[in-house]
Parts: structure tokens; sequence; C-alpha cells
């Protein structure tokens, strides 16, 4: 049996994470990283990124508790993932989840229904 079908998209309450933000996290998941690994993880799925960009996101992520930040030498902060990161990973993916399920109606086209 599939969960309701929800008929209009909203964002979770408590979710307060941009989409870039959330693939930080993502990038995160699996292990900690220096910022230029993350940098390099995120060019490499989205293109490039000003090192501003990235830097200011993971230090509001420090900030925020979903990171914690450390310094290995004066110049590589490291960084990994929280409880909190995880668990606002956890959200949003049991957010999209309720997307992908296919609803009852929904099929795709057979060459014969195609449009021409």
């Amino acid at each position: 049996m599939h969960p309701p079908i929800p008929t209009r998209m909203s964002r979770p309450a408590d979710t307060t994470l941009t989409r870039f933000q959330l693939h930080i996290l993502a990038h995160l998941a699996d292990g900690p990283a220096a910022g230029q690994t993350v940098k390099q993880a995120l060019e490499a799925d989205h293109g490039e990124f000003s090192h501003a960009r990235v830097y200011h996101n993971l230090d509001h992520l420090a900030e925020s508790g979903a990171l914690t930040k450390t310094t290995d030498n004066s110049r590589t902060n490291e960084y990994r993932l929280t409880a909190s990161g995880r668990e606002a990973l956890a959200r949003e993916s049991a957010f999209l989840a309720r997307y992908c399920t296919p609803r009852p109606d929904e099929h795709d086209p057979t060459p014969e229904e195609a449009p021409q």
C-alpha cells in the first residue's frame, strides 16, 4: 500500500537549510573531510563554486551545529557531520521520498500513446 499522495509540496516545518547546504552535508555523510575536498566534490557534481560560497556555508553549518570544524594546522580545517546534521539529511530524504513513489494513475506513455 502506498503512503497518501500529498496534493501540494511543502517543506518540513523545521527545515531551514538550503539545497546547497544539504548537498554539503551529504558529501560529509561518509566521513570527515577538509574544506577543499568538500569544494572539489561539490564541483564534480554541480560545476564551479567560489571559495567564499563554500566556506561561508561550511562555517554556517558548523555554527548551527550540523557540522563540527577542527583545525589540523593553521591552514586546513576538517569538517565532520554531527548527529543533528545527519538528522537534517534524514528529514529531507523522507520529505523527498514522499514524492518519489509513483501514483497509481501515473505511467510512462507507450510509443502508441506518446504525442507525435
